[in-house]
């Protein structure tokens, strides 16, 4: 067991840093203002609203999920998903890690992300850190498909807001482009997670 979520783990930083290594734009963002999620730059295509919705759970009504420990939350305009990590993993050098849990009104959906912050690293308490070199998936084991993925192409911006070296304690969001199972793009604006980062 331990190795397969070992191997799960190493083929998922691995296909998620080949799908990054190309961008030419590499770098962190540590300081100053945030980027307004609500003003991506991109314009709404009017014809496709609520395209993607997750199934109605009356678990995600919570509003602990994505402000308790280990746990996130993925808000679209009709509907949510929630659920708990299951585990953080993060580089020797500290500078890029995974987390990654199921959904709780599904085990066999959840969330992966990757973020690769070099060269910052996270070795001290940070705060309003930002990063574009991330990848996502809202994953689905039955069909082994990823329901929502962020492809080579499309900005998903991953905010750290506050972390404690300390507690190893991180709160953030992300918000950004993805891609549909069936080759919609949406527009994600609101995940918020707090993770502890080992």
């Amino acid at each position: 067991m331990r190795i397969s979520a070992f191997l799960f783990i190493l083929f998922v930083f691995t296909i998620s840093w080949w799908s990054i290594s190309g961008c030419s734009k590499e770098y962190s963002y540590e300081g100053g203002p945030l980027p307004d999620s609500n003003n991506t730059g991109l314009k709404p295509d009017s014809t496709k609203k609520d395209s993607f919705q997750f199934v109605p759970c009356t678990l995600c009504v919570a509003d602990s999920f994505g402000k308790a420990v280990d746990t996130w939350r993925i808000q679209l305009l009709q509907s949510k998903a929630c659920g708990n990590f299951t585990r953080t993993v993060i580089t020797l050098t500290r500078d890029a890690f995974t987390f990654f849990g199921p959904s709780s009104c599904s085990a066999d959906s959840g969330i992966i992300l990757n973020s690769f912050w070099s060269p910052l690293v996270f070795d001290r308490d940070l705060k309003n850190v930002s990063t574009q070199r991330t990848a996502f998936y809202y994953y689905d084991k039955v069909g082994n498909t990823f329901m929502l993925e962020r492809k080579t192409g499309q900005v998903m911006t991953i905010v750290i807001e506050e972390y404690s070296y300390s507690t190893g304690i991180a709160k953030g969001y992300c918000f950004g482009q993805a891609q549909t199972a069936d080759g919609k793009l949406i527009e994600l604006s609101d995940i918020r997670f707090v993770i502890k980062i080992p």
